[in-house]
């Protein structure tokens, strides 16, 4: 765990896990907040993207592949805007926002379940919140005038 004067962990409490070592490389975790089917779903593709990678019979589908992966991380938490910050980049949660749209699109056993959990624990906000954006037709990530 890293020590308590690091900058990445302004604003987090001593309990919340930021980082894991593995093997002596320190790695982000995944975002506590993400509702645990979703999370399990978004590790599942996470694991079918590395195959691919590894099965890829040409440099085209091994791209493929690695967008994959990298959506699956993104979502997650595990890439891109830190997941813990007390103001994050609105264009990183709209960023993470797609991707993890895009990596459930994938995730047959999420077909019929609603973004509104998610995108309510990526976005900081509330499900209710998340749900009338929505159903406005709006786009339920913050601007950058407004963080979750």
């Amino acid at each position: 765990m890293p020590a308590m004067d690091d900058p990445d962990r302004s604003g987090v409490p001593a309990d919340v896990e930021t980082h894991r070592v593995i093997g002596g490389r320190r790695w982000r975790v995944s975002d506590p907040r993400m509702p645990e089917d979703a999370r399990q779903a978004l590790v599942d593709e996470l694991m079918s993207a590395r195959r691919a990678v590894r099965d890829a019979p040409d440099q085209l589908a091994e791209r493929a592949a690695r967008d994959r992966v990298h959506d699956a991380k993104v979502a997650l938490g595990e890439r891109g805007v830190p997941w813990w910050v007390d103001e994050p980049d609105a264009e990183g949660v709209r960023d993470r926002v797609r991707r993890a749209d895009r990596a459930v699109s994938r995730c047959p056993q999420l077909e019929r379940r609603p973004r509104v959990p998610l995108v309510a624990a990526i976005t900081s906000q509330s499900e209710t919140r998340v749900a009338a954006t929505i159903e406005r037709g709006e786009d339920p990530t913050p601007t950058d005038r407004e963080q979750p």
